[in-house]
């Protein structure tokens, strides 16, 4: 049994072309029901589904209003928003010396993307190293929550 690619298999990240990645997710976003270019379009609230086909086909560039859209379209958030919005313009940039600061951007983005789970799972370990801390008998409850209200969120 083949499995099937969902929209959370394409990862933005490993792409170099914004095209190519805008192609591969409506590829996979037209096998659902329902989905069309139109329905994208409007709900990105772009003026054609034309409009994204002459992008993704290289016959238009994304500005800013339309890099906006696009990415309310892609429901992209957090870090994907940013490294996307730096693959479009490191893809569009006209001089040597802008494509160098977007592709630094680019790489410094995904290095910070692998150390990611690292990072979380070292939070998590010291969240609860404090949570045993702080309900140990070391400290009063009054100073337990205090000392938990300035480094804890509230949960």
């Amino acid at each position: 049994m083949v499995k099937q690619t969902t929209l959370k298999d394409i990862d933005l990240f490993n792409y170099a072309d914004y095209r190519r990645f805008v192609r591969d997710w409506l590829i996979v976003a037209r096998s659902r029901k329902g989905f069309s270019l139109r329905v994208f379009a409007e709900r990105a609230g772009l003026g054609s589904a034309g409009y994204l086909k002459m992008v993704t086909d290289g016959k238009r560039s994304l500005g800013e209003s339309g890099l906006e859209r696009v990415m309310n379209g892609l429901k992209l958030m957090g870090e994907e928003r940013l490294y996307f919005r730096n693959l479009v313009l490191w893809n569009q940039a006209e001089t040597d010396e802008a494509r160098a600061r977007y592709e630094g951007k680019l790489h410094l983005l995904r290095k910070c993307r692998s150390l990611m789970p690292h990072i979380r799972e070292k939070i998590e370990r010291i969240r609860g190293e404090i949570r045993g801390l702080l309900t140990s008998d070391e400290f009063t409850e009054e100073e337990a929550a205090s000392i938990a209200g300035q480094i804890l969120p509230a949960e």
